[in-house]
């Protein structure tokens, strides 16, 4: 009776354990804030699973807890959703009780995706760290993965500062100002939100520099210019009017296209002839010498198609024997160029391939100084004394 006595309070004492290192990691979480999250023009399948990797991360780390992007907004003003000024990030840490924010920006086209995680102290507004990542040629899978690498990085790697939360904590109360006494915005102003791809895009408020990337302007009645510029895009003017009647806030997202083409070096060895190597020339040599065979035994299968098959001295009367050797002929000798042809092609690869170089400028190559276009040909030959092949080339 004593022995199952122990036992059974070594367990309750064991579990009150747990449930007090549960409770203690519960209470040092501090909280987290999902500020945004932008995919620009990914797909919608993979904008859900990076999605889902945020909240998997933050389930990783154990110093935070995260307050969902949709409950998080939900809980802010319009005006300060998409806003990154100390005095909007503030007014977001009010209205969600969380002590740090998160942004999450995806871009990506053609396989190659980069992206940019930002924690925020939304106690005064202050940027705490910046991770940015990229995956190129990548499958939705790999960009997942390292997506949820770069977001724990982030997570890991972001820390209230003390200074600022006991400063934050001892802060005196300020004296309430009466209502009629406290700065409102002017009548008829409304709050215009502009937002620019790529981020780092200049954007003018009525011909004034006004930010990159993302601005809030409060605009009164009346028409407003808004210019997006950046090298190498196509530029933007956006015309906004706004009335008495016009209720906030206004909202200019743009994406930019580019209007240079981006000059591309292609590395070697990434085609299929260049992954060869040095076996390229046994595959040439192997190539040539079977379709020039198959080539040369075709021509003369045809050379001998409807003669007599009996011995020489034998009349082609009295023969009763034809040799029909026109279609195996023809199709040996298809199949042989072909050969011929692919095997001559690996072995002057490097001649044909050459290399990049910039185009001349038309005006800047004297006269007669032009370089022959290089070109080579492989033909069977028949004649009155027999039957052969006929290369011609010119390098």
């Amino acid at each position: 009776m004593l022995r199952r006595f122990n036992v059974a309070h070594l367990s309750v004492v064991f579990a009150v354990s747990l449930a007090s290192l549960a409770v203690s990691s519960e209470a040092h979480a501090e909280q987290m804030a999902g500020l945004k999250f932008e995919t620009g023009q990914i797909e919608d399948d993979l904008a859900k699973g990076l999605r889902t990797q945020v909240t998997k991360a933050f389930g990783e780390v154990d110093r935070w807890s995260f307050i969902g992007f949709d409950a998080a907004r939900g809980k802010m003003a319009p005006i300060t959703r998409d806003c990154f000024t100390k005095d909007c990030l503030t007014k977001a840490g009010n209205a969600t009780g969380a002590p740090a924010g998160v942004s999450v920006e995806i871009s990506g086209e053609a396989e190659i995706y980069d992206w940019t995680i930002e924690t925020w102290d939304l106690r005064n507004g202050a940027k705490l760290k910046t991770e940015k990542g990229a995956c190129e040629l990548c499958g939705h899978t790999e960009v997942k993965r390292n997506f949820l690498a770069s977001m724990k990085a982030a997570l890991i790697g972001t820390g209230l500062p003390e200074g600022a939360r006991a400063e934050a904590e001892t802060e005196p109360p300020q004296p309430t100002e009466p209502e009629a006494d406290r700065a409102l915005p002017s009548p008829g102003d409304v709050p215009l939100q502009i937002s620019a791809v790529p981020a780092d895009t200049k954007i003018y408020v009525n011909d004034q520099m006004a930010g990159e990337g993302q601005v809030t302007r409060a605009v009164g009645p009346g028409t407003h210019k808004v210019r997006f510029q950046r090298e190498g895009y196509g530029g933007l003017i956006e015309t906004i009017v706004v009335n008495e009647q016009t209720e906030g806030p206004v909202i200019v997202r743009v994406h930019l296209s580019r209007t240079d083409p981006e000059a591309v070096e292609v590395p070697t060895g990434v085609g299929a002839i260049d992954r060869l190597g040095t076996q390229r020339t046994t595959y040439g040599l192997l190539a040539a010498g079977t379709g020039a065979a198959l080539l040369g035994t075709g021509i003369y299968l045809v050379a001998i198609d409807g003669d007599t098959a009996c011995d020489d001295g034998v009349p082609d009367a009295e023969c009763p024997e034809v040799y029909a050797t026109g279609g195996a002929g023809m199709t040996m000798g298809v199949l042989g160029t072909a050969l011929l042809t692919g095997g001559a092609t690996l072995l002057a690869w490097e001649t044909l391939a050459g290399g990049s170089e910039e185009p001349q400028d038309e005006e800047t190559v004297p006269a007669g100084d032009e370089e022959p276009a290089r070109t080579m040909s492989l033909s069977p030959s028949v004649g009155a004394d027999g039957a052969g092949l006929l290369l011609r080339g010119t390098f």
